[in-house]
């Protein structure tokens, strides 16, 4: 019998099976709830197998082991995730003249906090990360590590909160966000970013444990006291032939040819909405997978920037 929905505790059903390698999510389903349509793992992992996997996160879930400069430092998709992600919060958020309080819920390696701490000079930039092998290179760029333990101890309030591609993650999303709804100012504000329904589109489902839509998302927020202020789609279509096979090998050949012959990205129309965007790599990657692209379907990312509600 399917578990009742983590979001909204309605009533659920078997949808398809949850394809994993980590024997942290074996013989687990994918459920679908019958009110909310949230599809989730079911039964989640336990909290012990989550915290064992998550120490290890980025060697666990991509075989990327870590140094202390920073795995991604280099790379170019991430750090124009990270610059999409920071432009969509200024340009929808107003960041006041005196110093701002920045609290990231797993950074990582650091793309979206190197950017931020370089552009914004009046900061205080703190972030929870429980894979420890990022730990050095975080510090060494300014940023503030806490546990969570420390976070509810201290109930410091932060001007804007970062979870990107963190949600996802969680086996109990209501009381994640709620806890998290209590550290925001009051004119303060939560960025939230997660994949649209990727067990849609991809061959393994781990380490994910939530797929949202959003309806689903907003209902979450609703539950966890948070007013969205804006909600919306991003990327690529997800319905589209954008993730067929013979569309990977297209984009892989484009890129590929795209650093071979950085005249490439004059041939392109111009996109205003990428200005902000000064690596010519970086630029073309956004062009193939269009994470500054807001859709009115369901696309790769739902993005959001919500409140406390009143």
């Amino acid at each position: 019998m399917a578990s009742s929905c983590p979001v909204c505790s309605s009533n659920s059903e078997f949808y398809q099976l949850y394809r994993s390698l980590n024997k942290a999510f074996n013989k687990i389903n994918i459920s679908k709830c019958d009110k909310c349509d949230l599809y989730f793992a079911d039964p989640m992992p336990s909290d012990e197998e989550l915290k064992d996997y998550n120490l290890n996160y980025w060697q666990n879930a991509h075989g990327i082991s870590n140094n202390s400069k920073g795995p991604f430092k280099a790379n170019p998709f991430f750090s124009m995730l990270a610059a999409i992600r920071l432009q969509y919060i200024l340009d929808n958020h107003q960041i006041g003249p005196g110093r701002v309080s920045i609290l990231e819920i797993g950074p990582g390696s650091g793309e979206f906090a190197s950017l931020v701490v370089n552009q914004l000079k009046n900061l205080e930039y703190t972030a929870i990360e429980t894979d420890e092998s990022h730990h050095l290179f975080l510090k060494s760029i300014g940023v503030n590590l806490i546990s969570q333990i420390d976070l509810n101890t201290e109930q410091k309030a932060f001007d804007i909160i970062v979870v990107s591609h963190v949600l996802e993650h969680v086996n109990n999303p209501c009381n994640f966000l709620c806890d998290l709804s209590e550290h925001i100012n009051e004119s303060g504000i939560i960025f939230i970013e997660v994949p649209c329904l990727d067990f849609v589109f991809n061959s393994i489902d781990e380490p994910h444990l939530l797929f949202f839509d959003k309806p689903s998302l907003a209902t979450l927020l609703y539950k966890s006291s948070l007013c969205p202020l804006l909600l919306s789609y991003h990327g690529a279509v997800t319905d589209s032939n954008y993730y067929s096979t013979l569309m990977i090998l297209v984009r892989k050949i484009i890129y590929k040819m795209a650093r071979n012959w950085p005249g490439l990205l004059r041939c392109l129309p111009n996109d205003n909405r990428m200005k902000f965007i000064e690596n010519e790599q970086q630029r073309i990657l956004a062009y193939l997978h269009m994470p500054h692209v807001t859709n009115c379907i369901p696309s790769a990312w739902i993005r959001c920037i919500a409140t406390k509600a009143a």
